[in-house]
């Protein structure tokens, strides 16, 4: 009996041995892991809070020009002020070199600039910003992503790469994307006008023009509206999916160059002479032109290497 107890008290002694100094021996390599990646990313990197309300006199629109970072938009009060907080991201050395100027002295513009000291400065700064509904904001960052979430003033977005997302806007939109990004709307009342060079473009619940082009990308449109004096023009890389009320009048253009075309909608054909050949009936399925409806309002739409479908969506 007592030669098994000793051999179990051994053997625990050993095991607790071994899990120490693999314990150990972990932690020293978890240790050296975090040092690696300090080195890489930066392990003095500090962040700064600033923080300030700017009082709206005559001023209608807000500008801000960011350098690196993301700009949010919210407009959930009554206030006739514009709030900010933003959040400076730099090292120890950098952040006090990162500052945040605000410019107020032109009645019609309230402007917010993120300012480097030097070019060699590396940092970031996010904004989160309160505006009231109804003026009109211009936002410009060359990395990062722009938000903005219901509000009633136009509103211009533009990111050198990043995503830009916007939702439930009454007024005009444009958005642009320079390099690298998609862009997403959700249910604006105004026209939109969306450009990205890389990237896809999303917009759902339109109820006005829309113009909208790709380099490099698909396009996605749902228009729950389309009114007679109104124009929808899409173009891009890859396939275009279109959702159009039932109830439709426009005069439509479609042009697949490597794709095809297809359409739940009714289409009256424009009148071609042609012979019916395989050559004809190719280009049929890759060139429409023709009428929904009446045909008053225009949609032009241009896919140059996927497929365009044009969607019935029910009437409400």
């Amino acid at each position: 009996m007592k030669t098994s107890t000793l051999f179990i008290l051994t053997f625990l002694c050993i095991t607790a041995t071994y899990f120490n100094i693999s314990a150990f021996s972990m932690n020293t390599m978890l240790s050296q892991t975090k040092e690696k990646i300090a080195s890489l990313f930066g392990a003095n990197t500090r962040t700064e809070i600033v923080q300030q309300d700017i009082p709206r006199s005559t001023q209608k629109t807000l500008v801000i020009e960011n350098n690196q970072g993301m700009i949010k938009i919210k407009t959930d009060w009554n206030q006739d002020i514009v709030s900010f907080k933003a959040l400076k991201k730099a090292s120890k050395d950098n952040l006090a070199k990162i500052t945040i100027q605000v410019d107020t002295s032109n009645p019609d513009i309230i402007r917010l600039a993120t300012t480097f000291a030097e070019d060699s400065v590396k940092g970031s700064v996010d904004y989160t910003l309160m505006v009231p509904k109804h003026m009109a904001v211009r936002l410009k960052t060359n990395k990062g992503t722009i938000k903005v979430k219901r509000f009633d003033g136009q509103v211009w977005a533009t990111t050198e790469n990043g995503t830009i997302e916007i939702a439930h806007v009454t007024n005009k939109i444009i958005a642009q994307v320079v390099e690298n990004g998609s862009i997403k709307i959700e249910q604006s009342n105004g026209a939109i006008q969306a450009v990205t060079n890389n990237g896809n473009i999303a917009i759902n619940d339109a109820k006005e023009s829309v113009a909208a082009t790709t380099t490099n990308g698909s396009i996605s449109l749902h228009a729950a509206h389309i009114p007679s004096t109104s124009s929808i023009n899409l173009n891009a890389a890859g396939t275009l999916q279109v959702s159009l009320p039932q109830d439709t009048n426009a005069h439509l253009t479609a042009h697949a160059k490597k794709g095809k075309i297809f359409s739940d909608h009714y289409v009256t054909l424009a009148s071609q002479t042609t012979k019916l050949n395989n050559q004809a009936w190719n280009q049929i399925q890759k060139n429409i032109e023709g009428t929904l409806g009446t045909g008053e309002a225009d949609i032009k739409l241009s896919s140059s290497a996927g497929s365009i479908k044009i969607l019935a969506d029910a009437i409400a």
